[in-house]
């Protein structure tokens, strides 16, 4: 969530009758990130609901269906993959990640996809010139 910029962008483009979920981690937990920095989402001023935990660790299946997803995590590559993996799992519409420039992202989400029973139902697209990448499920795109 960080500053909730994000998260503004999403709960907007999203509109008022989508139920936006942004997860950070605890406060306690916050030595395990070089992103943390307290008052967790304090620049998002559309509702939205704020969950705290380790993304690596939290349970999203209490969640799903889960429609669409925005990766905009801890840069490493195992962050990136084990995220992937776990969106892959609940069949989402659209995934999107940031800072796909970055070589442990883009190699998380290769890899995720190479081991995953669902890769054969989405399209990956890297967008030009840009940071973000996008997987469209290919129900979408019949």
């Amino acid at each position: 969530t960080h500053f909730g910029l994000g998260t503004s962008i999403m709960c907007n483009a999203a509109g008022s009758e989508a139920i936006v979920f942004s997860l950070d981690l605890k406060p306690e937990e916050s030595h395990l990130s070089k992103q943390y920095e307290g008052n967790i989402g304090y620049k998002c001023k559309f509702p939205f609901t704020q969950l705290l935990g380790d993304s690596k660790t939290f349970d999203f299946t209490r969640y799903h269906p889960i429609d669409i997803w925005l990766c905009d995590a801890e840069h490493t590559e195992e962050n990136v993959f084990i995220e992937t993996k776990k969106m892959l799992d609940s069949e989402p519409m659209l995934i999107v990640w940031h800072d796909t420039d970055m070589s442990g992202v883009m190699s998380g989400i290769i890899k995720a996809f190479d081991g995953h029973d669902n890769k054969d139902k989405y399209s990956l697209y890297r967008v030009t010139d840009t940071r973000m990448s996008y997987a469209l499920h290919k129900n979408i795109l019949e």
